[in-house]
Formats: structure tokens, sequence, C-alpha cells
């Protein structure tokens, strides 16, 4: 799934330029580029500004942004970001990821989880308005307009999209009230709350089935389904896709099983081949070091032995980095000369 990252100072919501935003073109100015522009971006049906199709491996159907409006989805989310989060949020924001949303739960006695089915097609056109205009009170003609810009239509509903940058933020805002009276409500009992994208994970001496109940039907209530429940007790439990124990956390099995799998296609593979497994490989050594020193050691070891091949995909990757960024350029210099 698409990721966004604060880059920045955070600023409180009443600090953000949004706030309070009553002029369109002071919008378009925020967002770089032309009231014109934005209002034909925003008219464009949403076959022309999204990349729809159905994602192989997941079955879901991604709606993507392409051109121009993947550019603004991205300044919007940048925007975003910057805007103070909770301390139980850990998604979309920097220095918090899947790995520190386990953390938190480390040694937590019970644990609950939850997540809400089909989350980003869930919300709506109208949560997203009502953000923008009554939660950062915007105008109404900017909330209609910023609406427009970050949902997409697709298979009869106008929602968020699957595909897109913006949408790990944006997804919290538009039900953040939702989100602060779960943990007001996990907090009155002693307990942990955290949120990962739509993974509600809760734990502590209380983290029960009574509390699993109330959490649902606070979520049922908005109109989100909430589903995959899941209450245990004791340890080890998986969290956010990492194993949570009582004194620390470590890799999956199925992680570690796939890289002995390409450990041993790398073995088997002639050098002239092995750069897509070895791309692969290196990927996840990174991820596995974070919770198992020894990957550390295992990749060196890897570079060491396949250092042609590594200097090879390095070489390639930064080539294809400049070439993007002079398309970027390009598009910026026209886009400029023609208006």
């Amino acid at each position: 799934m698409a990721k966004s990252q604060t880059t920045r100072k955070q600023y409180t919501k009443n600090r953000s330029p949004f706030f309070r935003l009553e002029s369109r073109r002071k919008l378009a100015t925020l967002l770089a580029t032309t009231l014109k522009s934005l209002e034909e971006l925003a008219g464009l049906p949403s076959n022309q500004r999204y990349k729809m199709f159905f994602e192989q491996e997941s079955g879901r159907y991604i709606t993507e942004p392409i051109g121009e409006l993947r550019r603004v989805h991205k300044r919007i989310a940048k925007l975003l970001c910057r805007v103070s989060p909770p301390d139980f949020l850990q998604s979309a924001t920097k220095g918090r990821s899947y790995k520190t949303n386990a953390e938190a739960h480390i040694g937590g006695q019970n644990i609950i989880k939850l997540d809400i089915k089909e989350y980003y097609p869930s919300v709506t056109f109208g949560a997203i308005y009502h953000f923008f205009l009554n939660n950062l009170k915007c105008s109404q003609d900017v909330a209609t307009l910023l609406t427009k810009i970050c949902t997409v239509s697709a298979c009869g509903r106008t929602h968020l999209p699957t595909g897109s940058s913006l949408s790990p933020i944006l997804s919290y805002w538009a039900y953040s009230h939702l989100f602060d009276e779960i943990n007001s409500l996990c907090a009155a009992k002693g307990c942990t709350m955290t949120l990962y994208i739509d993974d509600i994970t809760v734990s502590g001496p209380n983290a029960d089935k009574l509390l699993l109940a109330e959490i649902r039907n606070r979520i049922d209530a908005t109109g989100l389904v909430a589903h995959k429940f899941k209450a245990s007790q004791g340890m080890p439990i998986k969290v956010t896709g990492v194993i949570v124990l009582r004194d620390g956390i470590t890799l999956p099995h199925d992680r570690a099983r796939d890289i002995r799998k390409l450990q041993a296609e790398l073995a088997t593979t002639s050098p002239e081949e092995v750069d897509p497994t070895l791309s692969k490989l290196v990927g996840k050594l990174n991820e596995a070091q974070q919770f198992v020193a020894t990957y550390g050691e295992i990749k060196r070891a890897v570079l060491r032995q396949h250092s042609n091949a590594w200097n090879r995909i390095v070489t390639e990757r930064a080539t294809q980095s400049r070439r993007a960024m002079l398309r970027r350029r390009r598009k910026t210099a026209v886009k400029k000369a023609s208006g």
C-alpha cells in the first residue's frame, strides 16, 4: 500500500495552511498549480485521472492517481502529514511504522485486534468533505474542490482511492473523531491502543472480548464495518506482521522462510541472471536485520559474494532515478512555457 510521511516541523491543526482556507485561488497556489488546472483536474472522469486495475496477487481493485493528480495528492499528503498526530497513530508519520506499532504492545498481557472492512473504499466523499468543511473549517467551495480532487468514482461509489500516497493520512483525518473516541475508551480501561492504517490493536489487562465488542459497536455506528476480530491472552502474537513477545519483537516465521527460499534460489542462478533475486533478497534482509542482527551479517556476506551484480543493480537504479528526475523537469518546463 502507498505511503506518506512527515518531512518538516509539525504544527497543530489550526496552523495548517488548509485551516480556514476560503479562497480556491489560494488553494491552487498552495498546491503549486493554477485554479484553472485544479478545476479541470476535478472535472475529469475518474478513468482519465486514475489508473484502475485488479492487483493480481491480492485480487484488490486498485485506483492509482496518474499525471498531475498524482503530484497534487503527494502535495496534499505532505501538508496533512505536518499536522501533529496523536501518539496512537503509527502510520503516515515520520519515525513510526508497522514495527513501532508492534513495539507499543510488548509485554501487553492481553491483546485484541480488529480492522475495518474495505477501508479506503468505505471512506466516502461525504466523510472527506466533512473533514475539510467542519474539521479544517474550509469554505464550502474550497472543501468541495478539495474533496473532488481527493476522491475517485469506481464501482458505483465515490471514495478515497486505494493506490494514492494521500490515502493513509486522509483516511485517518476523515475518521479522527472515531479513533480519538476509541483511544479514550481504551485509556479509561488502562489499555494501550494503536492504529496502523485501519489495523486497531489494544493491549493491557482489560483488553478482552467485552472491550472488543465496545470498539466494534463504535465503528459500526459510523457506517464503517469492523471485522477480523481476535482476542488473545499471553504472548507471542502477530501485530502488523511482527511477532510480539513478552520482552521484545522478532521476525515472523514466514519472512524467515522467504529469505531461505531466496538464498537457495540465488545459489542456483547463473551470475548473468541473479539481479532480480538478489534485489529481492537484499530488500528482505534489510527489513530482517531490524529484528535480528545476524541477518545484517548475512546481507553483508551476500553482497560480498555478488558484488559485481549488486554494483550493476545500484548503477541501474541511479540511472532510472536520474531519468525520472529529468522527465519531471521537462514536464515542469513545458507547463511553465504553456501557461
